[in-house]
């Protein structure tokens, strides 16, 4: 014990008092214990983890006895004398490509317990799960102590506070939803059950008290789960200059279908025959034809041509059976589906069935779309 100490009743020290004697005496875990198990370690010498004196005679002792004309101690042996390994390296002649010089040994080193940094980093899994380490310096920890005080600390409970901040520019209190998962006091790492896919979250480690106030530790990185469903974006385009597809189309047989059009009108003119074509061989298609000129805007240096397209995507059983308005549409190897279909002025209804393997079961699902053009 301490001179500081000596002489006092430890149990009329408080806990700050006992964790800064605890600390000079380098009494390990002494952050996690209680007032009552602090003050048994401090008491207790063989209790702090210090190694106990080795009562065998050393090896001198009993040479020195041995030349006394005295008999060593029974328990005494002579060390097994250690024969030094001869490295025999080859001749400078035969020294192969690659050979690598032999270095002595070098002592393996553990990792620190502790790199007294206050930090929480959270690592994404899956969509459901993530991966949370940390740790908690000396200093911020005798801050906690002090704010919270040393009675309330022992009733307090550590948790990893998860905030939803998705699409939100957080600001501490601002997130549309949490949610506290416990954790043990001296826990480093944690597993966390989010649950919800797509969405941005940020972990804050602290402490609640029994009022139900949350103190705030150290604040994690902002992490995104994965999403569970294919994207929503479907039929992505892209565009291609008008020189690389003249190219394309007059190595192909549009060559001399697009004869005496224009740049513009050469490519497009050979996809709509192409479109045509594969329209009239029935069955949904997804693909559809460009905008057309009509006869009277040709003659016109600035016109203006709109049309509109309606696309269809969703997804069902991969060995299913789907019908869209009466036609069989083909389904990728997951199940999914997306097809295109030019869409007039008027009501378009567009029935959709799909009927699984067996074709005991059916589902019927009817979009009804209604477009005007002024």
């Amino acid at each position: 014990m301490t001179s500081a100490f000596k002489g006092k009743d430890l149990r009329k020290l408080t806990r700050l008092e006992l964790y800064e004697l605890a600390k000079k005496l380098d009494i390990k875990g002494r952050y996690s214990l209680s007032k009552q198990e602090m003050i048994d370690r401090i008491s207790k010498p063989q209790a702090r983890g210090n190694a106990k004196p080795d009562l065998k005679p050393s090896a001198d002792s009993a040479k020195t006895s041995a030349r006394a004309g005295k008999k060593p101690h029974p328990s005494f042996r002579e060390p097994p004398k250690k024969i030094a390994k001869q490295k025999i390296l080859p001749p400078m002649g035969e020294i192969k490509k690659g050979y690598v010089s032999p270095v002595p040994d070098q002592q393996a080193q553990e990792l620190p317990t502790t790199y007294g940094d206050t930090r929480i980093v959270v690592q994404v899994r899956d969509p459901y799960w993530a991966h949370a380490y940390w740790d908690i310096s000396e200093e911020s920890r005798i801050e906690l102590l002090k704010s919270i005080g040393e009675e309330n600390l022992s009733h307090c409970r550590y948790v990893i506070r998860i905030n939803d901040v998705t699409a939100v520019d957080f600001n501490g209190g601002n997130a549309n939803s949490f949610f506290d998962c416990r954790i043990f006091p001296d826990a480093r790492t944690w597993y966390l059950h989010l649950g919800r896919p797509d969405r941005r979250f940020v972990a804050d480690l602290g402490v609640i008290s029994p009022n139900g106030s949350f103190t705030l530790i150290t604040r994690s990185n902002i992490f995104q789960t994965p999403r569970t469903t294919f994207s929503d974006r479907v039929d992505e385009k892209w565009m291609a200059a008008d020189e690389k597809l003249n190219e394309v189309f007059n190595a192909s047989k549009g060559a001399g279908q697009s004869a005496g059009k224009t740049s513009w009108e050469r490519p497009r003119a050979v996809s709509a025959q192409f479109l045509e074509g594969a329209a009239s061989g029935g069955g949904v298609s997804s693909l559809s034809s460009p905008a057309k000129r009509s006869e009277s805007t040709k003659a016109n240096d600035f016109w203006l041509v709109v049309n509109t397209e309606l696309v269809v995507y969703g997804a069902t059983q991969p060995d299913a059976r789907l019908t869209i308005q009466g036609k069989e549409a083909r389904l990728r190897p997951d199940g999914t589906f997306s097809v295109r279909f030019a869409l007039p002025d008027g009501e378009q209804i567009i029935p959709i069935q799909a009927v699984n393997s067996d074709g005991d079961k059916q589902r019927v699902i009817t979009p009804v779309i209604k477009k005007e053009t002024r």
